[in-house]
C-alpha cells in the first residue's frame, strides 16, 4: 500500500485452507456469534476510520471498490453494524441504484427507498427502516430508476444528506465500483471521506491506482483501504502481503440488465498447465509429438 500513498484501515481474514469464492454474493452479518477475529477486525477498521475522519458532528462515509466482487457491500454493511455498536445512531444507504443488495441482506420487503424519496414519491421517514441491530437504520435503494447518476448528483440528494446529518452520527453509503461506474465519484463532494475495499489475490495495483486517480480528480478524501479476504498465516500472526494477482481473475458480467453489459475481464490459467494438458491429449489420441516436447503419463496398476 505504500506504493499507492495510502494506508490500510483494516484487514478481514479468512481461513488459510479456504480459497476465496467468486461465484457467490451472499453476505454474512456480524453478531456476537461471529468469529472473534472477524469481529475485532471490523472494530479496528471502525476505530481507524474514526481517527481519519475530519472533526464534525455527523460523518458521511462512502464505501466503494475498484471492481465488483471485492467485498464492498459486505464490508459496508458490517462496518455500519460496527459503528452502531458504539451506541451512535447509524444510517446505511444503498446508493447502488442498478444492482442493489442491502434490502435483501436485511430482509426488507418494502419497495420504498432512496430513489422514491429523491423523486418525492415518499417521505424520507417512509424510506428508512429499523434493523435487528440497535442504533442501525437502513435506507434501501428503492425502485431502480432510469437515471441513477442524475439522481445521485442532484440537489435533492445533497439536501437530503444535509437533513439526515442532523439525525444520524454516522451515514455509510454503499456505491458501485469506481472503475465501472461514476456514481461514487458524483457523491464524493457530499461525503466526509471514502474507504476503498481491496481483496487479496484479486485486486491489482493498476486497478487501485486508476480508482484513486478518479477519486482524487473528483475531490474525494480517501481515508484508506480495507483489505478483504486477507490470508491468515497460522494461529499466532497474520501475513499482510496483498498477494495481488495470485489467484488471477475470473471473467464475469455485471449490471447487464441495465444500460448494457459491463465485463470484468480476467487472467486465464497458466500457459504452462494449458500446454501440458494439450500435449497429454495429443499423446492419448495417438498424435505426433514434435521434437523437444515432453510429457509424462502415469501407468495404471493392474
Amino acid at each position: 500500500m505504500k506504493k499507492l500513498n495510502n494506508h490500510t484501515v483494516g484487514s478481514l481474514f479468512r481461513s488459510r485452507k479456504k480459497e476465496p469464492t467468486r461465484s457467490t454474493r451472499s453476505t454474512h452479518l456480524i453478531d456476537d456469534k461471529s468469529n472473534f477475529t472477524i469481529r475485532e477486525a471490523y472494530k479496528i477498521g471502525r476505530t481507524n476510520i474514526r481517527f481519519a475522519l475530519p472533526e464534525e458532528e455527523s460523518s458521511v462515509i462512502i464505501i466503494t471498490s475498484s471492481w465488483p466482487m471485492e467485498g464492498k457491500t459486505t464490508n459496508c454493511v458490517n462496518l455500519a453494524i460496527a459503528f452502531a455498536q458504539t451506541g451512535e445512531k447509524t444510517l446505511l444507504i444503498d446508493c447502488d441504484l442498478r444492482k442493489p443488495r442491502i434490502a435483501k441482506v436485511f430482509g426488507i420487503t418494502s419497495k420504498m427507498g432512496l430513489s422514491n424519496t429523491l423523486r418525492n414519491f415518499c417521505k424520507v421517514e417512509e424510506a428508512i427502516h429499523s434493523t435487528q441491530y440497535d442504533n442501525l437504520f437502513v435506507m434501501p435503494s428503492g425502485h431502480i430508476p432510469p437515471n441513477p447518476a442524475e439522481l445521485l448528483s442532484s440537489k435533492e440528494m445533497q439536501d437530503m444528506l444535509t437533513e439526515l446529518k442532523k439525525k444520524y452520527r454516522y451515514i455509510l453509503i454503499d456505491t458501485p465500483p469506481v472503475n465501472l461506474l461514476a456514481d461514487a465519484l458524483l457523491l464524493a463532494s457530499f461525503a466526509s471521506g471514502t474507504v476503498m475495499v481491496a481483496r487479496q489475490g484479486v485486486t491489482d495495483h493498476k486497478s487501485l491506482q486508476e480508482a484513486l486517480e478518479k477519486l482524487k480528480f473528483s475531490g474525494a478524501k480517501v481515508l484508506g483501504f480495507l483489505l478483504n479476504d486477507a490470508m491468515e498465516d497460522g494461529g499466532s500472526h497474520y501475513r499482510y502481503n496483498m498477494g495481488y494477482g495470485r489467484y488471477g481473475y475470473y471473467k464475469r458480467r455485471y449490471y447487464s440488465n441495465y444500460g448494457g453489459s459491463y465485463e470484468y475481464t480476467t487472467k486465464a490459467k497458466s500457459s504452462r498447465t494449458h500446454e501440458k494438458a494439450e500435449l497429454l491429449k495429443k499423446i492419448r489420441q495417438g498424435g505426433q509429438v514434435n521434437a523437444g516436447e515432453k510429457a509424462t503419463i502415469q501407468k495404471k496398476d493392474n
